[in-house]
């Protein structure tokens, strides 16, 4: 993986980060939207109610008491019916937008996991390329040197060294060049 894809795939991991915070704001501002929407209910509903024990109140007084209470008991069991429907609304809403950011951060770390492992494998694979390209240099500039010192030269076709009189054996097949 070269340089440039590898700041490609940063650039990319910034724009899934960005979507990523674009995507929780908007959920945010769903969630506050959800919540404001429960509270005018609850207030409608607490003026509703309001309203109607004052009718009750004043209709009890002319038909009786148990009709009151048999109306404020159905107001109030409608409220909180509302208020019920409404507080599970905004949970499923809270669980899902929960599970969203829950999915794009996975998303996120496996992509900034798999960064990385390029960018370590990529980097080891250029060290080890120079490495090797410096060890054929040294190689290469040590026969220059043999041959520039007259210990290595052209015999026709075949290359010769030139040993001295005692070389230095490192063994039955090899011999030691002197250093010059």
């Amino acid at each position: 993986m070269t340089s440039e894809e590898l700041k490609q795939l940063t650039v990319r991991l910034g724009a899934l980060v960005q979507e990523l915070e674009r995507q929780h704001l908007a959920s945010t501002q769903r969630l506050v939207q959800t919540a404001q929407a429960l509270d005018a209910s609850m207030r409608q509903a607490r003026e509703e109610l309001t309203t109607a024990i004052r009718t009750e109140a004043r209709a009890a007084t002319a038909q009786g008491t148990a009709e009151a209470a048999d109306a404020f008991s159905r107001a109030m069991e409608d409220a909180m019916h509302a208020a019920r429907h409404t507080a599970e609304e905004l949970r499923i809403e809270s669980e899902r937008l929960r599970q969203d950011r829950l999915f794009w951060v996975a998303i996120a770390l496996t992509a900034l996991a798999v960064g990385s492992l390029l960018t370590a494998g990529g980097s080891s694979y250029v060290v080890w390329k120079n490495r090797q390209t410096m060890e054929r240099i040294e190689y290469q500039l040590e026969l220059q040197r043999l041959a520039a010192s007259g210990v290595l030269v052209r015999c026709g076709d075949d290359l010769c060294v030139r040993i001295g009189s005692k070389p230095q054996r490192l063994d039955d097949e090899y011999v030691v060049l002197p250093k010059q």
